[in-house]
């Protein structure tokens, strides 16, 4: 249920709020990328913290849910063939984290949509028009970007040399 009203939600803002006050797509969309990051980083980080339960984690992740769903629908009115087939490969990974990953490993799959809060200096540098501030959202960006998806994700996951498996640590 909450994931159809995501979904409603996330459509509002990008076509209701365009007509009400005639604001371009790329700034709505910027919203939309903007309130969806919040809402997973944050119950990442507090679910990661054991502040939340994994109940409200789902609660969060079904409202993604219909984010991801509403950009699919959006994307190819307003992108380029290849940043729609780059996003759609992006999102269904997303779908399947979600969907059958995240009650297995919630810890893992919450390290890694933990990694939204990149979005948040990516998609203010392109709501900005000072250049001081893009240079500025640029830095930030990449030092994110490294530790949440390069860096961070590792220290979940070690190999056993003795029999050859791959392991995925899911104990807070």
């Amino acid at each position: 249920m909450l994931f159809l009203i995501s979904l409603v939600f996330n459509n509002l803002i990008t076509f209701g709020i365009k007509k009400r006050f005639n604001t371009d797509y790329k700034t709505l969309h910027s919203l939309s990328i903007l309130l969806n990051s919040s809402m997973i980083s944050t119950c990442c980080y507090l679910f990661n913290n054991q502040m939340i339960q994994q109940a409200t984690l789902n609660t969060a992740f079904q409202y993604s849910k219909g984010f991801l769903i509403n950009d699919l629908i959006i994307l190819p009115f307003f992108t380029s063939r290849n940043e729609y087939i780059l996003k759609l490969i992006h999102h269904f990974i997303s779908l399947y984290a979600i969907n059958y990953s995240l009650y297995r490993y919630p810890l893992f799959i919450s390290t890694l949509f933990f990694s939204e809060i990149v979005n948040y200096p990516l998609e203010f540098r392109s709501l900005s028009k000072n250049n001081i501030f893009r240079n500025t959202c640029a830095v930030v960006l990449y030092v994110l970007f490294s530790y949440t998806r390069v860096i961070k994700p590792f220290y979940l996951i070690y190999y056993d040399n003795y029999w050859n498996i791959l392991y995925i640590q899911d104990k807070i």
